[in-house]
């Protein structure tokens, strides 16, 4: 069975609770995500995780001037994917991602991150609102791009199995093989504790760039890759 998302809902947690018992009530799910973790609730039963969730985001999200708590809610469509077309539909996705395409203009993505990334560590301003903890900012964003560095080349070769005839498989390996090459070269900088040093050290802090340079490089390859790959899907 597949699922289409209706509007996000807005909230204190306390409040949302109730909304996420009826939406699961219906049939549907709550995917909830913070800037911690994404949950999905599948039983009204979990709806009471939401007041946790949002406390821990709070605490992790400090510096952060937007929404801490975001939730949707996913109501049974009418016909879901099937395994292939659910591959293809997220390669062309990925393609439009990598290539700076972004759902939202909170957001930057494709080599424009990295660009950013290169800005922050210039300047050691990583938090808009100027934390002095600037190191959880940092650690946050070097994490998380390590993980869906890790997380892409995973799926591309996944893809690859899921979609045997597509005409740009050689691209596909590829481009996994050059997202696993930008998460093994951003590997020494994915903890807080590595992050925290990067900060602290200005040789630290160079070599970081340096790498996060070349992760860039890298990425513009990918983004190619996976676009040669779009074309045929």
């Amino acid at each position: 069975m597949g699922f289409k998302a209706a509007q996000p809902a807005r909230g204190e947690p306390a409040e949302l609770v109730g909304w996420a018992e009826q939406v699961v009530r219906s049939g549907g799910v709550v995917l909830c995500g913070s800037p911690a973790r994404w949950v999905l609730i599948t039983d009204a039963r979990e709806a009471a995780l939401l007041p946790p969730l949002s406390a821990e985001a709070d605490a992790e999200a400090q510096c952060r001037p937007r929404p801490r708590l975001r939730l949707h809610a996913l109501q049974p469509a009418e016909r879901g994917l099937t395994r292939q077309e659910a591959a293809r539909e997220a390669i062309r996705f990925g393609a439009a991602a990598a290539g700076g395409v972004s759902q939202s203009p909170e957001f930057v993505c494709g080599a424009g991150l990295y660009d950013t990334w290169l800005s922050q560590l210039e300047t050691g301003r990583f938090c808009p609102s100027g934390t002095p903890d600037a190191w959880r900012c940092a650690a946050t964003s070097s994490s998380r791009l390590h993980a869906g560095q890790l997380a892409a080349s995973v799926f591309l070769r996944t893809a690859r199995q899921l979609v045997p005839n597509l005409k740009g498989n050689g691209c596909l390996e590829r481009a996994a093989g050059t997202y696993a090459a930008m998460a093994q070269k951003l590997a020494p900088y994915a903890t807080a504790d590595a992050m925290a040093a990067v900060l602290a050290d200005p040789a630290e802090r160079h070599s970081c760039r340096r790498a996060v340079a070349g992760v860039r490089d890298l990425h513009h390859q990918a983004a190619r890759q996976l676009a040669a790959v779009a074309c045929t899907v």
